[in-house]
């Protein structure tokens, strides 16, 4: 620690390596298990599929679905992908699958896409969503302190 110039200064060593665990070009933010927030999805086969959203950044998002026969793979196409978010707006899109995972307990399937084409409005209402849901989050951890 020192002053040059009646500016302080700070010098220190920089770690030979830094961990950090969030590699998204977009920050993702967690949606509670109190917040519900359904999304559907219709594959290019037809087949309609219904979940719950885990998290979602303004570049994708994560669903949680019932134990049922999924028919995803990565790298497949949703043309249609509707989310109701808690503000009764909807959010219309479509994905392309980065995963496809189940959960061995519970059955429940996690399907994790990226946003193609979105169009700007709507864009702007996930990145609203995204900021809403840090604020939660922010207001819950101060308050557990």
């Amino acid at each position: 620690a020192g002053a040059k110039d009646g500016i302080a200064l700070y010098r220190t060593t920089l770690p030979v390596l830094l961990n950090y665990a969030q590699r998204r070009a977009n920050y993702r933010a967690h949606v509670g298990m109190a917040t519900v927030v359904p999304v559907t999805f219709t594959t290019q086969a037809g087949l309609k599929m219904r979940g719950y959203l885990c998290d979602i950044s303004a570049g994708g998002l994560c669903v949680r679905l019932a134990p049922q026969a999924v028919k995803l793979a990565q790298g497949d196409l949703i043309h249609d992908c509707v989310m109701r978010l808690t503000s009764g707006e909807e959010v219309v899109c479509a994905l392309e699958v980065c995963f496809v995972s189940s959960d061995a307990h519970t059955g429940q399937w996690r399907v994790g896409g990226r946003f193609i084409k979105m169009e700007r409005a709507q864009q702007h209402r996930v990145e609203r969503f995204v900021a809403v849901l840090d604020r939660e989050m922010c207001k819950k951890e101060n308050i557990a302190k």
